[in-house]
């Protein structure tokens, strides 16, 4: 299929910065992906965090842990993984199991472990709900969808003779299985014979099953096919009724991202908004998945974002409407910096600098840039710096 997805799903663990290529999901025999050097991410995608005053992002050996049974979880804050360790403005805390991947929701984060189980986290001890396939080193798809200002993921479960798409709410435990439009042939293939779920959006799910891609109201059973099994829409993210849909020309050679809305209408081609990899919760912007930049989805109007770095740098999730984490390269290929950036403004503090020498470390990303994994075996953190961040949500701990 197209060139920016089969970068993304190449083999090879590139060791240095790269801004995203969404075109490697699509590739067929390069559908793996294994522990990349890669900083990219979407949506989710949002980031997280507390109502913080100068609290300190904390790195290191994790001595200092929160006690988080009296204080609500918040998620609204730059939190990141490395390794089993979960990174917060105000500690660390160890799930337990090294992480793959990462999404938030108003009620708490789930994350994909390396033993390929799907867990819970909302302030106690994780909990395990699922199982997706895939090796330590490798998935085979993004493994895990989510919604940031929602209480919903999803996975697909191949467990089973055929897969199903799994959805579960986070605050309430509740979960729905859809297997109706799947067989057996759907596990472990290669798109578009292959189970794949690619976004969550409040109450409507995305995602590629015998039909081709389809947007399912999960409240009143509603379809809508967005393209069909033999040329299916990939669908980068969603948010607010909104979603961005990769365009590709006649040959399959890659043109950006279409901004639809819930009745397939494009509110902003891939003219005006380029290549966007994840929108902010209220629709309002898109980030970029080429450079640090974000676009006026009402206006098509691009505003860069001044990194103060002069490396690469990419937006990967959103705090809230207005508040973007970017990640990007600095002079040392293993160290990349984390930033949080006010749009339309532009203006960025630092979050941290993070080196690429050790474990695996995973930044949040909600849809199908989910696979926001990278590094070696034992990194470590060269600085923290202080950030003053307000809240845009909470969530209450596991009882």
């Amino acid at each position: 299929m197209t060139e920016q997805l089969k970068t993304l799903m190449d083999r090879e663990a590139d060791r240095d910065f790269a801004v995203v290529d969404l075109d490697a999901i699509t590739a067929a025999g390069d559908r793996t992906v294994r522990r990349r050097r890669v900083a990219t991410g979407v949506a989710g995608v949002a980031a997280l965090a507390v109502v913080v005053t100068g609290a300190a992002l904390l790195g290191g050996d994790g001595d200092r842990r929160t006690d988080f049974v009296d204080t609500p979880f918040r998620t609204d804050v730059p939190m990141w993984t490395e390794g089993s360790t979960l990174h917060l403005p105000d500690g660390t805390v160890d799930l337990g199991v090294p992480v793959v991947t990462l999404v938030r929701t108003s009620a708490g984060i789930v994350f994909q472990g390396e033993d390929n189980g799907i867990y819970r986290y909302s302030g106690s001890d994780p909990v395990r709900i699922g199982t997706v396939s895939g090796g330590e080193d490798e998935m085979d798809l993004p493994g895990l969808v989510g919604d940031a200002d929602g209480t919903l993921v999803g996975w697909v479960d191949d467990s089973g003779s055929k897969p199903a798409f799994v959805v579960y709410d986070v605050g309430t435990g509740a979960e729905e299985r859809y297997d109706e439009h799947t067989d057996a042939a759907m596990k472990g293939g290669e798109i578009p014979d292959v189970a794949f779920f690619m976004a969550i959006d409040g109450h409507t799910a995305y995602w590629l099953d015998r039909r081709g891609t389809v947007a399912t109201d999960l409240e009143t059973g509603a379809v809508r096919v967005l393209g069909g099994p033999d040329a299916p829409t990939y669908v980068v993210d969603a948010e607010s009724g909104l979603s961005l849909h990769w365009a590709e020309d006649e040959a399959g050679g890659d043109l950006g991202t279409d901004v639809v809305d819930s009745g397939g209408n494009v509110v902003l081609g891939w003219r005006d908004a380029g290549s966007l990899g994840t929108l902010s919760p209220d629709g309002g912007w898109g980030a970029g998945l080429e450079r640090a930049t974000v676009v006026d989805i009402g206006s098509g109007e691009q505003h860069p974002i001044e990194t103060g770095y002069d490396g690469d740098a990419v937006g990967y999730d959103w705090l809230d409407g207005d508040t973007l984490m970017v990640v990007g390269e600095v002079d040392d290929d293993d160290e990349i910096v984390l930033l949080q950036c006010e749009v339309p403004t532009g203006g960025c503090s630092d979050v941290s600098t993070l080196q690429l020498t050790g474990s695996r470390v995973a930044l949040p990303a909600p849809s199908l840039l989910g696979v926001v994994s990278f590094g070696g075996e034992e990194s470590e953190f060269s600085e923290s710096s202080e950030i003053a961040v307000e809240s845009s949500a909470s969530a209450e701990p596991d009882e």
